[in-house]
């Protein structure tokens, strides 16, 4: 089998080519993001603050009402806060369920 040298020569200029043309290309991104990445590291990204206000009063909920609890966070970012309401279901138990019945 006889290597022809003209295939080879002209195999290896594309790959030179293609590997100029990326080099260049990645260097065109690099340039382009660059503003985007001085921003970023101007800011102040490492702090992580966990500050709650919490006020908790007596909570009463009577006959299967709904206690709402509201936790007001102090925080400075955007983070999504979900308040729930949490209701207890509580049963009336008659005279003889309270004497003769088992304790909770």
């Amino acid at each position: 089998m006889k290597l022809d040298w003209s295939n080879v020569i002209e195999n290896l200029i594309y790959i030179i080519a293609i590997g100029v043309m990326m080099i260049i290309s990645n260097n065109v991104t690099i340039a382009g993001f660059e503003p985007m990445i001085d921003t970023a590291i101007k800011q102040e990204t490492t702090a992580i603050k966990n500050e709650f206000r919490t006020e908790i009063k007596k909570l009463k909920a009577k006959d299967g009402a709904t206690v709402d609890l509201q936790v007001n966070p102090d925080v400075d970012n955007k983070a999504q806060t979900n308040i729930t309401k949490d209701s207890t279901t509580s049963k009336k138990r008659g005279i003889f369920a309270r004497i003769f019945g088992k304790k909770d």
